[in-house]
């Protein structure tokens, strides 16, 4: 078992059976759609999905500071965050169409064979147009082309007007490599300078597990596969679902 963390007050942890953590994670979203997956408890939703294995759930509670080891017998599940949090909203013709602001949320699962993965949820987000940041350099099509305006096209086939807001949330799915070691279980986004201050994918990842390989890609598609920076074919997975309104 191990310890729920970033938050000050007493929170449960849970343990499951052995399994393959994508294997796993992918179970846990089609039994509830991305939607809820997004920003559900992810530590509750583990205990509640596998609470009707022959083999025993093991959970516990524990204080949000306080490493637990993961049970000999399962996988563990632990919990980090929430840190207010924000980006630019990236489109498929290489633009930043929008703003956006949430809550980032870290579920680090572990088996005992010590696999890693990452859940990066992002929840209570909302967005705004235009982005105030453009990417360097600069995208040839409009800076307010939609998101997905060049999906199917090298030139943008629309645009999205200025002072559109909605709410938005969605997630990543990031398996760790063989050889990854979590370092810090610092409660704070920033596990070596122990701060929330800036708190990114990147951030997180490379300051709580060794070694440091993790590069934010820019990615334009609401669903899609994500290389990552030295994890060779291994990708993860990214959902984000924004509404207007």
């Amino acid at each position: 078992m191990s310890t729920v963390a970033g938050a000050a007050k007493t929170s449960p942890t849970t343990s499951l059976p052995t399994t393959s953590l994508t294997a796993l994670i992918t179970s846990l979203i089609n039994s509830v759609g991305d939607d809820t997956f997004s920003t559900i408890d992810l530590t509750t939703l583990v205990s509640t999905f596998t609470s009707t294995l022959a083999t025993p759930l093991h959970a516990s509670t524990s204080a949000a500071q306080t490493r637990v080891a993961p049970s000999s017998s399962g996988t563990s599940a632990t919990h980090y965050g929430p840190y207010a949090s924000g980006s630019p909203d990236s489109g498929t013709c290489g633009n930043n169409w929008a703003d956006d602001t949430y809550n980032r949320h870290f579920t680090v699962f572990r088996n005992n064979d010590g696999s890693l993965l990452v859940v990066e949820q992002f929840r209570n987000g909302t967005f705004v147009t235009p982005s105030t940041t453009q990417p360097s350099p600069p995208s040839p099509n409009p800076s307010n082309s939609s998101p997905g305006g060049c999906q199917n096209s090298a030139t943008t086939q629309g645009t999205v007007n200025n002072g559109v807001t909605g709410n938005m949330h969605g997630y990543f799915v990031i398996p760790l490599p063989s050889g990854t070691t979590q370092t810090s279980f610092d409660p704070h986004c920033n596990g070596t300078a122990m701060t929330n201050a800036g708190c990114d994918t990147t951030t997180f990842i490379n300051t709580h597990f060794t070694p440091a390989c993790y590069s934010s890609p820019r990615v334009h598609c609401d669903y899609v596969l994500l290389p990552l920076c030295c994890w060779g074919p291994r990708p993860d997975h990214k959902r984000v679902e924004e509404r207007v309104g």
